[in-house]
């Protein structure tokens, strides 16, 4: 396990302000090599105008750590440390088991993140439902068949395997097109979308659906979650009247009931963690998430994501972290590319024989 410590950071305050009150944003990342990234970021509350979804400048690195799992024990004592230099108000996540742990050892407030809650609602709808399964299993085929040939206009978008329903709005407003040019579709093209045809009330049923969540969603990562946001939202959720969007509707007024027993009078609560996403996908297209090497101190380049430094603060990095703070990230574990050299190399080969 390596750890970045917080007081080495410039753009991290070492005495806890009282007159500040944070919302912290936390998640772990998917297994990179053999381990996984801890990521803590922080948003100052009385300073956020709720004026549009949070992006890199708006938050702040203040924890970044890696191991090769995180137990809610773990969590929670990261959790402590930034306890010590911020008044955390509240902490958004996902639905993760040792998240939600962790934030109930620390006694933390959990508000659960918009985006997730959500998706989660439709994958409960539709994850099981034979119609959409064979929707998108032949749909991920056609994509495949039709990869760079002359079809490749009605080809279908990418699904994602991981958290397809936070991304299934897309596949959707595809299907639903195909539906609506059927008749000017050239004909052999018609006869291996006919799969689509078939589901043509499915898709009416989830693109109405998916706009709807799409809608709310856009008003909690926008505004956040106010007494008006709720019965905004309320009125868009009373428009869903199949029985499944009854089902939606249930579990979406559960989530807004949760809200509101969160929020302090006159309080507007961010209650999305989609930034955390797109801090984990920025470090991930620097580098190659199947790679068997250990991750490296350059996992420290996140707290640098919004780059928004001054001469100062750069003349106080080089001054305060020392040569000898980097080297705490050499890993005492072997990474799987160092165990599978000391096994297959040929030195190791020959001793053996």
């Amino acid at each position: 396990m390596q750890e970045w410590v917080l007081s080495h950071s410039t753009r991290t305050k070492s005495v806890r302000n009282p007159a500040e009150q944070w919302a912290l944003v936390i998640d772990e990342s998917i297994t990179i090599g053999s381990e996984k990234i801890l990521l803590v970021l922080g948003l100052e509350l009385s300073t956020w105008q709720f004026t549009k979804s949070l992006s890199v400048e708006d938050v702040r690195v203040l924890a970044v750590e890696t191991s090769k799992g995180w137990s809610s024990e773990m969590i929670s004592q990261r959790l402590t440390d930034v306890g010590r230099t911020h008044n955390i108000r509240y902490v958004i996540s996902d639905g993760g088991i040792n998240l939600k742990c962790a934030l109930r050892l620390s006694s933390l407030v959990h508000v659960p993140d918009c985006s997730h809650v959500a998706a989660n609602a439709l994958a409960r709808q539709y994850t099981k439902h034979e119609g959409y399964i064979s929707l998108s299993k032949s749909a991920g085929a056609l994509r495949r068949k039709w990869y760079l040939s002359k079809n490749v206009v009605y080809m279908p978008p990418v699904q994602r395997s991981k958290s397809r329903f936070q991304n299934i709005f897309p596949t959707i407003e595809w299907a639903l097109t195909i539906v609506q040019e059927w008749e000017r579709i050239p004909i052999e093209v018609r006869a291996e979308l006919l799969f689509v045809k078939k589901n043509e009330a499915l898709v009416v049923e989830m693109f109405e659906q998916i706009t709807v969540v799409n809608s709310l969603l856009k008003i909690l990562k926008v505004k956040g979650f106010t007494a008006q946001a709720k019965e905004q939202i309320t009125v868009l959720i009373d428009t869903l009247t199949t029985p499944r969007g009854q089902r939606i509707r249930q579990e979406i007024a559960t989530y807004l009931a949760t809200l509101s027993s969160l929020t302090a009078t006159d309080e507007t609560l961010v209650c999305c963690s989609d930034i955390i996403e797109s801090y984990f996908g920025k470090f991930k297209q620097k580098i190659n998430p199947n790679s068997p090497h250990s991750l490296t101190e350059f996992v420290l380049t996140i707290a640098n994501f919004a780059g928004a430094f001054n001469k100062q603060e750069i003349k106080e990095a080089l001054e305060k972290i020392t040569c000898k703070d980097l080297s705490k990230w050499n890993k005492n574990d072997a990474s799987l590319a160092k165990k599978r050299k000391k096994i297959f190399n040929k030195n190791g080969m020959k001793k053996a024989a």
